[in-house]
C-alpha cells in the first residue's frame, strides 16, 4: 500500500474500511470510495508481485494517479502461505512463497527509495510464524524471518541516508481470507492455541493489525525503527 500525505481526519476511517477487505482484491475498490467521501483520493492498482516489473509498475502508477514526485509511507503488507511438511517442499513451492513475501517487498522498497522523503516511513508486515514452531509452516516462517532481518538491516541504512524509519508489524492469527483457507486440519490445531492468548482468548482482526500501521505511519511513531512490534494479544511476549 502506497500512500501520499494521509490527512488524519480520515486515516481512521480508512484503516475501518481497509480491514474489511484486508485481503480481496476484487472488492479493492470498496476501499476507494469512502477516502473520496471524506474529501480526500486513492486509487486502487492491481499487479502480480511475482512479476519483476511490478513494483516500478506500481510506484510510476501511484505517481501518476496522485500527480506527485514523492512517496511518504510504503506498507509492505502482500503475503502468501503453503502448508507442506519439509519432505514436502519443492523447489517451486519454495519459491513462490519467498517470491511475494521476501523478493517482493524487497524489490518494492527499493523502488519506493527514489521517490521517499525525509521523515517517510515504510513498513513490512511480517507474522508470528517467524517465531514459532508450527509443523507443516518452514517456508512460510523462513520467509517471514527474512522480513524482519531486512527491516532491521533497512532501519541501520535509511535513517541516515534517507532520514526515514522502518519498521515490521509481527502478527499472531488474524481471520483474513488467507488463514480462513488454511487446512481445516491446521485451524483445528490453532484453536487451543488462540484460546489461550492472554489478551482475549480471540482470534485477532484485521484492525488489530491497522490500528498499529497506522501508528508505525503516523508522526507519533517517530522515535521507534528497526523494530518489530508484535500484534499477536500476547501469544508470543518479546
Amino acid at each position: 500500500m502506497l500512500l501520499s500525505e494521509a490527512p488524519k481526519k480520515w486515516a481512521a476511517e480508512l484503516q475501518h474500511e481497509m480491514g474489511k477487505v484486508w485481503s480481496k482484491v476484487a472488492t479493492a475498490d470498496a476501499v476507494v470510495s469512502p477516502v473520496s467521501r471524506l474529501g480526500s483520493s486513492a486509487v486502487s492498482i492491481q499487479a502480480d508481485l511475482t512479476d519483476e516489473t511490478a513494483p516500478e509498475t506500481i510506484v510510476k502508477k501511484t505517481l501518476s494517479a496522485f500527480n506527485t514526485s514523492h512517496i511518504d509511507i510504503l506498507v509492505n503488507n502482500a503475503g502468501v502461505a503453503e502448508v507442506r511438511a519439509v519432505e514436502d517442499v519443492t523447489r517451486m513451492s519454495y519459491d513462490a512463497v519467498f517470491a511475494v513475501n521476501a523478493r517482493a517487498l524487497f524489490f518494492m522498497t527499493q523502488a519506493v527509495l527514489p521517490h521517499i522523503r525525509k521523515g517517510g516511513r515504510i513498513i513490512n508486515v511480517s507474522s508470528t510464524g517467524a517465531r514459532t514452531d508450527v509443523p507443516c509452516t518452514s517456508v512460510y516462517a523462513g520467509s517471514k524471518a527474512t522480513v524482519e532481518a531486512f527491516t532491521r538491516v533497512m532501519a541501520a541504512e535509511f535513517g541516515p541516508k534517507y532520514g526515514i524509519n522502518v519498521t515490521a508489524v509481527n502478527p499472531g492469527p488474524i481471520a483474513t481470507d488467507m488463514y480462513l483457507s488454511a487446512p481445516a486440519d491446521l485451524r483445528k490445531g490453532m484453536e487451543a492455541v488462540v484460546k489461550a492468548i492472554p489478551a482475549g482468548g480471540r482470534m485477532g482482526t484485521p484492525e488489530d493489525v491497522a490500528d498499529i500501521v497506522g501508528f508505525l505511519a503516523s508522526e507519533e511513531s517517530r522515535w521507534i525503527s528497526g523494530n518489530v512490534v508484535t500484534a499477536n494479544g500476547g501469544l508470543i511476549m518479546i
